[in-house]
């Protein structure tokens, strides 16, 4: 890979899950988050793999996408169309004013 990342939204937390392990089990190195993940160590873990490309596929809720801010994200894809279209809409409005914000600080 090239030191992109990749963000796949999901609707439900096995889809996640299966997808991941089928993504893992073809030789990617994808990780899953969503709302089932047990402690807040392993959501920092995943996140941190996804930040520093070890892990660069993650699948995810667009619940659990809330929030994050991450450098290099070349592909997002909707894998199935989740839910509420607003969400995700916002989700990159926030991403772009955080963009935008980076710009103006440096």
């Amino acid at each position: 890979m090239d030191g992109s990342r990749i963000l796949i939204f999901m609707d439900t937390k096995k889809g996640c899950d299966q997808i991941t392990r089928q993504l893992r089990m073809d030789g990617w190195p994808a990780l899953s988050i969503h709302g089932d993940k047990i402690s807040q160590a392993e959501r920092d873990w995943v996140f941190s793999e996804f930040k520093s490309g070890k892990s660069p596929i993650r699948t995810t809720t667009n619940v659990a996408a809330r929030g994050f801010d991450v450098k290099d994200v070349k592909y997002v894809i909707n894998y199935d169309f989740p839910g509420p279209l607003r969400i995700m809409f916002i989700g990159l409005v926030e991403q772009e004013e955080l963009g935008q914000k980076e710009q103006h600080t440096q």
